[in-house]
């Protein structure tokens, strides 16, 4: 299930700050995602092709309604530890990070900021509050866009 990568909404006029900006106003909607099955060239061509640094694995859940749901996710790094690594397993199971690190989209970049330097992660999904599905991505790239604003 891959969700393709979309355009940002249009710039405001007044581009957000990090004391103005929510994650809705930087993540970049859609996700691009595999099974845990997936090999490291898999996911390489997955990232290469989509010009991405991370792919969310995706699985049913454990629970009776046997959704799709997010079990980690892949980056760049993992990909290249992979391929330094001939012979370990490499599916996207085995390296994928686990916990997922969510965040919701009208919560504050500099909030979301604090729970990415908390868990030590480069990428979180943005999940809609409501129906518990994913929106989208936020990168720390993201964030840093907003952060090289305040000095112009």
């Amino acid at each position: 299930m891959n969700t393709p990568l979309t355009e940002r909404p249009a710039s405001p006029a007044v581009p957000p700050t990090m004391r103005t900006a929510t994650v809705r106003d930087v993540m970049h909607p859609g996700i691009m995602s595999c099974s845990g099955g997936a090999t490291a060239a898999e996911l390489a061509r997955i990232m290469a092709s989509c010009r991405v640094h991370s792919v969310a694995v995706l699985g049913l859940s454990k629970d009776e309604s046997r959704s799709p749901r997010i079990w980690g996710i892949v980056s760049d790094l993992d990909v290249l530890a992979a391929a330094a690594r001939p012979g370990a397993p490499a599916t996207a199971a085995d390296l994928a990070s686990d916990p997922v690190i969510t965040v919701r989209p009208t919560m504050s970049v500099t909030e979301a900021a604090e729970t990415m330097v908390r868990y030590g992660a480069h990428h979180v999904i943005v999940v809609d509050p409501e129906q518990h599905t994913p929106m989208g991505i936020l990168s720390t790239l993201d964030i840093a866009e907003v952060l090289a604003r305040e000095d112009s």
